[in-house]
């Protein structure tokens, strides 16, 4: 994983780049997530995009597989991070995940970030 500064990700995504990524728990709606992804660059952004707004449900369900299989590459549940298992993650947790590997939304500060539970 290349880190610019420690903190934040550079600016530029490379090949294959790996980084972690958190989404808060939500008290009486959601646990939270911390996963592992590569995230998309703009021209995959733009291909998961095009032509949503008038696609049918099945559409839209099978490009977010293919970003799930495509770009989770683990995360600290127990089953492993599969599109399948992805789906059947509370609605609002899938929602940032899938925004987070976009590009669209950034992760929510983790406050364990140094002692996080391995990934699958």
């Amino acid at each position: 994983m290349s880190e610019s500064n420690g903190h934040l990700p550079d600016a530029t995504i490379l090949d294959g780049q790996d980084r972690p990524g958190y989404v808060a728990p939500v008290a009486g709606a959601h646990a939270g997530l911390r996963f592992r992804y590569r995230p998309c660059v703009w021209a995959e952004q733009q291909r998961f995009h095009r032509g949503l707004a008038s696609a049918s449900v099945e559409e839209y369900e099978k490009r977010l597989r293919k970003l799930l299989a495509d770009k989770l590459t683990g995360w600290s549940l127990p089953e492993p991070a599969t599109p399948d298992n992805a789906l059947r993650l509370h609605p609002a947790v899938l929602a940032r995940v899938a925004a987070i590997l976009l590009g669209q939304d950034a992760n929510d500060p983790d406050p364990e970030a140094a002692e996080a539970a391995p990934f699958r």
